[in-house]
């Protein structure tokens, strides 16, 4: 490992803000579960406002789960984490220049 790169992990300090791109069957489990460890303050989930898909932004924001399957537990998690207000759902690409990962 370099040592600039050695520089700017270390001086880049702890992880506490996560994006997830895409809120699909593999984003939407993972920003719940990352949003529920205690050490992690934000976790944004960022998914396009497409006419397909678009509807997950309100519906996430609202503690719903949009998925049609069977993942246990994850209706309650997602209600969970967003009434917390640790995870949230968004359009804006720009917030990702906020994460830390």
């Amino acid at each position: 490992m370099s040592e600039k790169l050695k520089e700017i992990i270390q001086n880049r300090g702890p992880i506490k803000k996560i994006g997830v791109i895409g809120m699909g069957y593999v984003g939407i489990p993972a920003a719940a579960l990352f949003a529920d460890i205690p050490h992690f303050e934000k976790v944004y989930g960022f998914q396009r406002n497409s006419s397909s898909s678009g509807y997950k932004i309100a519906y996430l924001n609202q503690g719903n789960n949009p998925l049609k399957g069977e993942e246990p537990g994850l209706d309650d998690l997602i209600a969970k984490v967003v009434q917390e207000k640790k995870f949230e759902c968004t359009s804006d690409f720009s917030k990702i220049t906020d994460c830390d990962a």
